[in-house]
């Protein structure tokens, strides 16, 4: 099954938390944003997600890559 995730912006409203990583990235609880979204998808059986990225694209594409290797990753 398939999922997409928009992480395209660049999160102006959150000021200096995002001036250096993508607000997917940003941490809440202790992990990633985007680790909750994940996590989701994966309990629904979704195993291929595509990821819409544009504000620091390539350091989410490059954090995910590494670190959540459970999925078929497309961005």
């Amino acid at each position: 099954m398939r999922g997409v995730i928009l992480a395209a912006g660049n999160g102006s409203r959150l000021g200096s938390l995002t001036a250096n990583q993508p607000k997917a990235l940003l941490e809440v609880g202790g992990r990633p944003l985007v680790d909750y979204t994940l996590d989701a998808m994966a309990e629904a059986g979704i195993d291929q997600v595509v990821v819409v990225t544009g504000y620091l694209g390539a350091t989410l594409e490059d954090d995910l890559t590494t670190r959540r290797r459970d999925f078929d990753l497309r961005f």
